[in-house]
């Protein structure tokens, strides 16, 4: 709930529970009332609420402004309308004692004091009940309120009110998800949904959003936008890679797929500390910076992998060709496709083939000898699996494998 009525204010809700409020406007007078000075008057509005005493006003004519309040003076435009009517204020006059009790000026209140008095009496009330009133209105200038604030803080905290009250999962999440730089308002808001009985679940690369979430269960799922040292960019990239292609199966999976220049050395470490990595099976927090006899973290290797593996299939694609010459580039799995270059006819169907670097770039000049001496191209077979692959010198291939057609 928004702290104007009452989020995180122990005394407010208290006195919410206590009026027990049945109309809009009960909400408005409280929020207005509860402030510095005015806030002295709640405890006699709610038992006027609650029947436990009498509506009474100091002048009956001041029913008109003050029945919706139960005859408390709440609100700037009240002492505005309340001055013209008791004292015979200008439109000027009023709004310049408002302007004076809205900032407070306690000087131009007093220089305005004798006027009310003066005019109260043409009007034939009582000096003694004009000083009073006057007192309160005094009082109430510490810290003066005007109606419309009141009002539309109060319409924010209601919609706010019954969101935490009938979703408070969904409520919640949201809130924290307008945090997301500030780990010490989350941190907050996280022992608010404990208390409340909502678990917050830890990052999960397979789960998470950017912002917080609500999974199937009710608990909320850790924003990867709020994990320190990701990075929007980072962030993107992963959840857009995941939505296009599934979850990651584990962490050769995500190094491979996510863009390496998205997601570098420092956002992968931020990944291992925030625990968003603990969805993979078979390896521990602590293994990813466990260091080689070369003194790297695996952190680190794992970074120099995926940067190497994206890069050799960028640079190199698996390639072969069709009956009129037709190209085939990227994934080929599934088609029937005609090999050439490296892939002679004297290769077994089934067996591990690679083809280094060096040798994709001459598969141009090696399809003409092979028409030349076949007369066309021939069909070996197809496709079932290829991809990059990097060896462990570094080295970095194109891998196949074909099935007899």
């Amino acid at each position: 709930i928004t702290p104007a009525l009452g989020g995180r204010l122990p005394a407010m809700q208290k006195y919410l529970r206590e009026l027990q409020p049945s109309t809009f406007e009960d909400l408005i007078a409280m929020n207005a009332l509860y402030r510095p000075g005015p806030m002295d008057y709640i405890p006699d509005f709610i038992d006027r609420k609650q029947g436990r005493k009498p509506v009474e006003y100091d002048i009956p004519c001041m029913e008109k402004y003050l029945k919706d309040t139960y005859g408390i003076t709440v609100y700037q435009e009240q002492v505005m309308l309340l001055s013209r009517q008791l004292a015979n204020f200008t439109r000027g006059e009023s709004d310049t004692l408002r302007k004076a009790m809205g900032k407070k000026l306690i000087e131009k209140l007093n220089h305005m004091y004798p006027k009310f008095i003066e005019g109260g009496k043409k009007n034939g009330h009582d000096p003694k009940v004009l000083e009073k009133i006057w007192a309160d209105w005094k009082k109430f200038a510490s810290y003066a309120f005007n109606k419309s604030h009141a009002t539309c803080y109060s319409w924010v905290a209601y919609q706010t009110a019954y969101l935490k009250a009938n979703f408070p999962a969904q409520y919640m999440a949201a809130v924290m998800s307008r945090s997301l730089a500030n780990i010490t308002d989350i941190t907050k808001l996280m022992s608010e949904c404990k208390s409340i009985g909502i678990n917050t679940l830890g990052p999960d690369v397979n789960i998470s959003r950017r912002k917080f979430s609500v999974d199937v269960d009710g608990n909320i799922r850790f924003g990867l936008g709020a994990v320190k040292g990701l990075g929007d960019s980072a962030v993107d990239a992963i959840v857009k890679e995941r939505e296009a292609h599934g979850p990651y199966k584990n962490i050769f999976d995500f190094i491979q797929r996510v863009p390496s220049g998205a997601v570098k050395r420092n956002n992968l470490e931020s990944l291992v500390l925030s625990g968003a990595f603990d969805c993979f099976d078979g390896i521990t927090r602590e293994q990813y910076f466990g260091v080689n006899a070369k003194g790297e973290s695996f952190v680190d290797q794992l970074a120099r992998y995926g940067s190497r593996y994206q890069g050799c299939r960028a640079e190199f694609t698996f390639r072969g060709y069709g009956h009129g010459g037709n190209r085939y580039a990227g994934s080929a799995a599934g088609r029937t496709v005609e090999f050439v270059g490296a892939f002679e006819q004297g290769a077994r169907f089934g067996r591990h083939l690679s083809v280094r670097p060096s040798v994709g770039r001459l598969c141009r000049h090696t399809s003409k000898c092979v028409q030349r001496a076949h007369g066309g191209f021939e069909r070996f077979g197809t496709v079932c699996q290829y991809g990059p692959h990097v060896g462990r010198h570094g080295h970095g291939r194109t891998e196949g494998y074909l099935q007899d057609r």
